[in-house]
Parts: C-alpha cells; sequence; structure tokens
C-alpha cells in the first residue's frame, strides 16, 4: 500500500496527486493508493481519498504502508522515519500557490542529502523514483530532540546567570554605598576622639553594618566568601591609611579613598560572578 499525505496545510497541493494518478495510469503503480488530502479537492476513481485522517487511524495506516509520498511536513516525515518508513518527499511551492515560500524545499533537501528520504524534484519523474525507492534504504533516524532542548536549557540557564550577576551586582552597590553613608556617620560621631580611635571605631562599625545588611540582601546559600575576603581588605585599607597617615585625614580625602577601593572591589565582584567563582 502507498499512503500519500499533503497534511492539513489550508492551500491545495493538487500536482502531487496528479502526479499519483498518472503513474497509476500509466501502469508504475499496482498498490493501493490511500491519500489525506486535507484541503485539496481531488476526484480519483484509482485512490482512496480523505480529507483528513483521524491521528490513530492514520498512524496505523502509516505503519501498514511500504512508500509514504508526502509534502514537506517535517512531523509527518519524522514520523514516518521513526517508524523505518520509505519516505518519497516533494515540496509545496510558492509559485503555484502551494505555500507561502520555499520553506519545504529546502528541508526536503536536507533530509535527503542525509540520505534519510528521496526528494520528489520534477513530478514528471515520480514513477524513476518509486522505481529507486525499492532498493532504497534509508538511513536510520536519529533524534535530536534532546540534545537540542539540553543546549537551550544551559544557554537559558547562562542567561539566567548573566542577569543575576547583574541583579546583585546593582543590590551589592547599593549595599556598599550604604556602607559609605554609615562610615561618615561613625566618621562624624566620633571626631572628638583621636585618629586611631576613630579608625578602629569606623571599623568595627562598618563591620557589625555589613553583618546586619549581610543577613538581608545576602542570605547563608548565597554568600560568596571571595566577596567576603575583598570587603574586609577595603575596610582594612581605608582605616589604615586613614589612622596612620595624615594626608587622609580629611573628609574629602576619606570618601575619595573609600570609593576609589569601593569601585575595585565591585570591579572584582563582576569579575568574579562572571569566571563562577
Amino acid at each position: 500500500m502507498i499512503l500519500v499525505s499533503l497534511g492539513t496545510q489550508d492551500r491545495s497541493f493538487v500536482r502531487l496527486l496528479e502526479a499519483v494518478e498518472k503513474q497509476i495510469k500509466l501502469g508504475n503503480i499496482h498498490e493501493r493508493v490511500v491519500v489525506q488530502a486535507g484541503f485539496t479537492s481531488f476526484h480519483s476513481d484509482h485512490m482512496e481519498i480523505f480529507d483528513m485522517i483521524p491521528n490513530e487511524e492514520f498512524h496505523k495506516l502509516l505503519m501498514e504502508c511500504d512508500v509514504l509520498i508526502t509534502h514537506g511536513g517535517v512531523g509527518t516525515i519524522v514520523d514516518a522515519l521513526k517508524a523505518h518508513k520509505k519516505v518519497i518527499a516533494a515540496a509545496r511551492l510558492q509559485k503555484y500557490h502551494e505555500h507561502k515560500n520555499n520553506h519545504q524545499k529546502q528541508i526536503i533537501h536536507e533530509f535527503a542529502k542525509r540520505h534519510y528520504l528521496l526528494e520528489l524534484d520534477d513530478f514528471d519523474e515520480l514513477g524513476e523514483v518509486l522505481l529507486k525507492a525499492k532498493t532504497f534504504e534509508p538511513k536510520a533516524y536519529v533524534s535530536h530532540t534532546n540534545l537540542f532542548a539540553n543546549h537551550l536549557s544551559e544557554y537559558i540557564s547562562e542567561c539566567g546567570k548573566h542577569r543575576e550577576c547583574y541583579r546583585e551586582g546593582m543590590i551589592y552597590t547599593f549595599f556598599e554605598v550604604g556602607a559609605l553613608f554609615f562610615s561618615f556617620l561613625l566618621f562624624f560621631f566620633f571626631t572628638h576622639i583621636s585618629i586611631g580611635y576613630q579608625a578602629f571605631f569606623l571599623f568595627t562599625g562598618l563591620v557589625c553594618y555589613r553583618f546586619f545588611m549581610q543577613q538581608i540582601f545576602f542570605k547563608e546559600d548565597r554568600r560568596s566568601y571571595l566577596e567576603e575576603f575583598l570587603f574586609y581588605v577595603m575596610a582594612v585599607c581605608i582605616f589604615f591609611l586613614y589612622g596612620f597617615f595624615p594626608v587622609f585625614h580629611s573628609y574629602f580625602a576619606f570618601l575619595y579613598l573609600h570609593l576609589f577601593i569601593f569601585a575595585v572591589v565591585l570591579f572584582l565582584h563582576f569579575v568574579c560572578q562572571k569566571r563562577n567563582v
């Protein structure tokens, strides 16, 4: 039995049925021919033509057929290949108003190039292609759906990581700017004591601020130990320079020093996130 499928495309594909009918009349087709015609109107005394065939019945016919003659619908082609059927595929073409473009020709060409099916380009050669199908052994179809899904999932995950990196970077920026203002509050509060004690209290206060804000913004499982290390390096540098070098005793020098080291730490934060450190 030969099964002919024109799919569910809402445009006529009468050319293919005319080619099959011609081969029947020429005596090149002796088998029973069942047609799922879809929206193609065609009358024949030699073929069993149905507009639509229920999925279960179509699958049964597909399993029974010796050859499937079909348009370039990927779903039908793949189903036939999975069932280890010989497939002859003919593309719907735009110039005959059978489709909006010629993508089916490209699809069929790629399948044929990989030896999955026989391509019917010239409909007058259907008899020769049918003869070739008798000895044609299609390549076993291997689905790459799972591989594609895995690649897509990895790509989406990577995109998510980049967005998460920038989101955390924004929180981190707010976090450290808050630390800067908190430092200045302490700075003005402790102006009446010595520079050494100022540096000590500023450092202690900033570490406490860091600890409590860390619990709010970055939970334990989200904490980066490298960022923790960088923060304390920044704090130690600020207060060491502030406590031991008079040039940094002014408000503006303290501000510039704090901003510079914060910018370095924020830059390293993004670098570490990009490299998944």
